[in-house]
């Protein structure tokens, strides 16, 4: 009796042992589901800190310039024209500039007659009175008489000058050490002979700007408007 049960408890010892590991197969098979993302319920490390930034401890070389000048060798191309900033001004805008016609008062030529400095244009000595009258009342008073003649100019008459019937009669105007005053500087130079009379100078001072003004010659005076 014992002798037939052995053989059939191993038989189903065997079949015990294939069944369990048939169950152990099942349980490491592991089913590809195609997921590139892998196992969706793994966590991500929050130690791990991906590194974007540079490496502090990397010094940038200074022997390394970066190049941002024009290349010296690179002739500029005569056809390309720079443009240049838009100009505000219109060239067919009228101009409204008003011309300044004031006098300059640094010509003393006598083109300009009114420069704004006196000078004397003209001058003549005359003629010796010999029988008198050289004053305008039939005197021979010596007298001295201003008029304006317009254009910044002004006439000057001296009446009755006793002067040397042979000389030069030299004039000049005096410095203006007093304001809005002429004074006409007279001298004779030669040569001289033995021989003196009357005479009336006349001369024409122009450069005058509007104004009144006294004009002198040696003691006497005359003021004369200019207009």
């Amino acid at each position: 009796m014992r002798t037939h049960l052995i053989p059939v408890l191993a038989a189903a010892l065997l079949m015990a042992c294939g069944s369990k590991d048939d169950k152990q197969g099942d349980a490491d098979t592991t089913i590809d589901t195609g997921d590139p993302a892998g196992d969706a319920d793994v966590a991500p490390d929050p130690d791990i800190v991906e590194d974007t930034a540079e490496d502090p401890d990397v010094t940038p070389d200074p022997d390394v310039v970066e190049d941002t000048a024009e290349d010296p060798d690179v002739t500029p191309d005569p056809d390309v024209v720079e443009d240049t900033p838009f100009d505000p001004v219109d060239a067919d805008a009228v101009d409204t500039t008003v011309e300044d016609t004031r006098p300059d008062p640094t010509d003393t030529t006598p083109d300009s007659p009114c420069s704004g400095i006196p000078f004397i244009r003209t001058s003549d000595k005359g003629t010796e009175y010999t029988t008198g009258g050289c004053n305008p009342d039939g005197s021979t008073t010596e007298d001295l008489v201003a008029a304006d003649l317009g254009s910044c100019c002004i006439s000057v008459d001296h009446y009755c000058a006793w002067l040397n019937c042979c000389s030069t009669l030299v004039s000049s105007l005096s410095p203006f050490t007093t304001p809005w005053t002429i004074t006409i500087v007279e001298s004779e130079t030669g040569p001289f002979c033995y021989c003196e009379g009357w005479f009336s100078p006349s001369y024409e001072v122009c450069g005058l700007t509007p104004g009144t003004y006294t004009v002198r010659i040696g003691t006497l005076s005359f003021t004369v408007v200019v207009s």
